[in-house]
């Protein structure tokens, strides 16, 4: 055992809620388990709580296998799991991308709680993180024909699935749903329909959808929303749109990154619009952000198809000097790039040289 972990204050012999406690905050996963196990042994009362705790913890290291154990201990306790030691045992799973343990232990405790769309819900969301929308609508399915009514994390979970799945029509499918039902969106449902938008490059109605946002007046949030609208009016070839929605998330209280940058700079350099991705390089400088690779890519694309050579070569070198990872086929394109650039010089050169000396040699010649 590691020294320099910290051990549970105590003048004598710890108790077993203390060991337990111990040993999930030091990540000693299966110590935590068998002390759990001796105390039920022992006829020491654990608590529910504490259950929930050690199956939070789990999930949360990845330790789907002793989630399922020790649910398995919980379900022959004298007092019985609730809905929520259940979800968290069912979204455990999810988070350990073990999408069918999720959905097997989901259909074994769905007859046994008092509120199944909790339990349905954390399933979708564990098909979703395992990438399996099938499985996802098929649950929707599921909670339909046994009268339930998905509520606004089912089909946004759904959703969120199809995008992650190359079904972007399915997640707008199931989002309109939720307008024309009434349903309340969230700030999450309305990302994941920018996303959606995103995938297939609908970049109008991804700005639609975040005017709606705002109409809700929900924020937009920066990671997902912003992002996400950016990107489609990048893919969308729209550069003034971007840079417009640029503007708006400047003006809030949001802290810009690197990603949003990127996703501009790239709108500017497919539309060949390279004067604008310089001016977004200053600004990235002065917000204080590093350059990644991503930005990098874009700009210097952005400067080659504007012939502006000198000033790729120049972020060429400066990336170099920040230790920037450069990709690999940027640098072989650069290096063709480089050859054409002298090759086309050395022909001017001896062009202007060749007509330099013919005028010189022409009065000697009359």
């Amino acid at each position: 055992m590691n020294a320099n972990l910290q051990r549970p204050a105590s003048s004598g012999v710890c108790s077993p809620t203390a060991t337990i406690d111990y040993c999930l905050n030091s990540n000693l996963w299966n110590v935590a388990l068998e002390v759990i196990r001796g105390a039920s042994e022992m006829r020491v009362r654990v608590g529910m709580r504490r259950y929930m705790s050690a199956i939070s913890a789990f999930g949360k290291g990845k330790q789907w296998q002793l989630v399922l154990t020790l649910l398995g201990d919980v379900m022959e306790a004298e007092e019985p799991p609730d809905v929520v030691c259940y979800s968290a045992g069912i979204s455990a799973c999810g988070r350990s991308s073990q999408w069918q343990a999720a959905v097997s232990l989901l259909r074994y405790v769905r007859e046994a709680t008092l509120e199944p769309n909790v339990i349905y819900n954390a399933g979708m969301s564990a098909c979703e993180a395992g990438g399996q929308w099938q499985w996802s609508l098929a649950l929707l399915s599921e909670m339909r024909e046994a009268h339930l009514e998905p509520d606004v994390i089912s089909r946004s979970a759904g959703a969120s699935a199809c995008v992650k799945g190359g079904q972007w029509q399915r997640a707008l499918s199931l989002l309109f749903g939720m307008q024309e039902a009434k349903f309340e969106q969230n700030v999450i449902s309305y990302s994941v329909g920018i996303s959606a938008c995103e995938e297939g490059g609908q970049w109008q109605r991804a700005l639609s959808l975040l005017g709606d946002m705002r109409g809700a007046t929900l924020e937009p949030n920066v990671i997902f929303s912003f992002s996400a609208g950016l990107s489609a009016c990048e893919k969308g070839g729209q550069w003034q749109h971007a840079l417009s929605l640029l503007g708006e998330i400047s003006k809030g209280a949001i802290k810009l990154d690197a990603i949003i940058y990127s996703a501009c700079v790239s709108a500017c350099e497919q539309a060949g619009q390279w004067q604008h991705a310089s001016v977004l390089l200053c600004d990235l400088y002065a917000a204080n952000l590093e350059m990644d690779v991503f930005v990098l890519n874009a700009a210097v694309r952005a400067y080659d198809n504007g012939l502006q050579w000198i000033r790729a070569l120049s972020l060429l070198r400066e990336a170099q000097e920040s230790k920037i990872e450069l990709d690999t086929i940027l640098l072989q394109c650069w290096d063709q790039r480089v050859r054409e650039i002298l090759a086309v010089a050395t022909c001017a050169v001896i062009t202007l040289r060749s007509g330099e000396c013919g005028a010189e040699r022409g009065p000697h010649r009359l």
